[in-house]
Order: structure tokens, then C-alpha cells, then sequence
């Protein structure tokens, strides 16, 4: 079975004791950095798994290999923080999988979406998920001014080395 662990976001007492049993009994660990799972594992005391890494980078080459072990055996699968399979390539572990007849779970968790959408006091009854900007100025303009003619709150990930451009693109075409 492959399940998706969702990890906490900062706080290590975030973790669900679901998310707790699951790290404990698998015998793989798929990750999308192997240094911030082994930091994870340390801290909440669990030894010796085998973690493999599972990123855009490697996905196409690395799915068959964690489906085959999903196959006979408890597959955990994490990001660095928050739910795997948003804004990473878990969505193509999941899809490799169903066809490979190998069952899936999600565990109910972290979710930095959520949360800032909930944090942000707007009318979230309808509300748009986009992921990550484009990485280029121009597309990134593009891509917000689509969502803010959608009327709808639109919730963003950025990392921190491009949120300041980020925010100048998004101040262009919102001031």
C-alpha cells in the first residue's frame, strides 16, 4: 500500500497520530528531500527507515521502483512540509499506482492552503488554488491577472528566494 503522510508545517506537534503509526510501520519511506525525512524521523524518534527521494527531478525514473514496493509492502510518502501530491509530483505517484492496481491512501493533515485561506478573512465559501507562480515575470503577471478576473480569493505558493519578485509583479497588476 502507498500512503500519503502529510507532515507538520512547524510546529512538530502538528503531526496526527495517524501520520505517527504510519512512519512507524512503514519499511519505505519516499521523500521528496532525504535530509529534511531523516531530520523528521530524528525528531519524532523513529530509526532506521529506508528513505528513498521522490522529486520532480526523478519521478519518472523513481515511480516504478516505490510502486513495486508498494506492491508487498507499507510505502509512506512525505514532502518537506504539508500535504505530498500538492505543488510536488506525488499526483503522478498516485496515478502510476491506481493503474498499477496498488492501493493509495491520504491521510488527513497539514495543508498550508487551507490555513492561509482560512487566516486571510476573505469570503472562502468558492475559492482557487493555483500552486507556484510561473517563474517568469511576464507569465506570472498573466497567470494573476486571470485569477483576479475570476473574482475569486486565489491562494499562491511561493518559496522564499522569489517571493519579493513575487510580490512586484503581483503589485503591477494589483497595486
Amino acid at each position: 500500500m502507498l500512503v500519503f503522510v502529510p507532515t507538520p508545517l512547524g510546529n512538530l506537534r502538528d503531526i496526527t497520530l495517524r501520520s505517527l503509526d504510519t512512519l512507524r510501520e512503514c519499511t519505505l519511506l519516499v521523500a521528496e528531500d532525504t535530509r529534511v525525512a531523516r531530520r523528521l524521523m530524528s525528531a519524532l524518534e523513529i530509526p532506521g527507515k529506508t528513505i528513498w527521494s521522490y522529486h520532480e527531478h526523478n519521478a519518472r525514473t523513481a515511480a516504478t521502483g516505490i510502486i513495486e514496493r508498494a506492491r508487498e509492502q507499507l510505502v509512506a510518502v512525505t514532502t518537506d512540509a504539508g500535504m505530498p501530491g500538492i505543488s510536488d509530483p506525488g499526483v503522478e505517484l498516485v496515478a502510476a499506482a491506481r493503474e498499477a492496481g496498488v492501493a493509495v491512501e491520504v491521510l488527513p493533515g497539514a495543508n498550508a492552503a487551507i490555513g492561509a485561506a482560512v487566516l486571510s478573512g476573505f469570503d472562502i465559501r468558492r475559492f482557487i488554488f493555483e500552486g507556484f507562480p510561473p517563474r517568469k515575470s511576464g507569465a506570472r503577471k498573466e497567470a494573476f491577472a486571470r485569477a483576479l478576473a475570476t473574482g475569486a480569493p486565489t491562494v499562491w505558493y511561493e518559496s522564499p528566494q522569489r517571493i519579493h519578485k513575487t510580490l512586484r509583479d503581483l503589485d503591477t497588476i494589483a497595486p
